[in-house]
């Protein structure tokens, strides 16, 4: 939990560093800096701003985001992926909104197990916020849990009725 501490300012070097890379000739808008390379090259536009590394000591950003992941799944997606990653991943995030709202629909005709659905939203809502703070996409876990929720909300949006005469497709 000491990595949420306020004082800790590293990630605010992982997202300057990132910015600056957005900012910079070396950024491809359409296909980014390429997966996962974001840890090789943000330190290299990180600035000599002093900050606190993980509530210990200082350094500068250019330091700090040497070597570290960005930190932030959304900004990542942006530099990493560019303009078709982030198009991409609204192809998968559409289509659970639009399956969560066919489940929402099918309320009106059929009681729902609404323990379940609070339970798959506010899972997708914490992954979301976690992505925040975290590169969600390189921990299996959380990309399991991910990948798991997706599937079972957009292609059987049927598991949340309680009422077994519902189509079982």
């Amino acid at each position: 939990m000491d990595r949420f501490d306020q004082t800790d300012e590293s990630r605010v070097a992982y997202r300057t560093a990132a910015v600056n890379l957005l900012k910079s000739d070396d950024w491809n808008p359409i296909y980014g800096i390429g997966w996962s390379a974001g840890y090789r090259r943000i330190g290299h536009y990180g600035t000599n701003q002093q900050v606190v590394a993980w509530g210990e000591h200082r350094g500068s950003i250019a330091e700090i985001a040497e070597g570290s992941q960005i930190h932030n799944v959304w900004l990542a997606m942006a530099v990493e992926l560019g303009g078709v990653g982030v198009l991409l991943a609204l192809a998968v995030i559409v289509p659970a909104i639009a399956a969560t709202l066919r489940i929402l629909r099918r309320a009106r005709e059929h009681p729902l197990n609404t323990g379940l659905l609070t339970a798959v939203w506010a899972s997708l809502i914490a992954l979301g916020a976690i992505g925040y703070y975290q590169n969600i996409w390189h921990y299996p876990a959380s990309m399991s849990v991910m990948w798991l929720l997706y599937g079972t909300i957009v292609s059987k949006p049927n598991v949340f009725d309680l009422d077994d005469s519902a189509d079982s497709s």
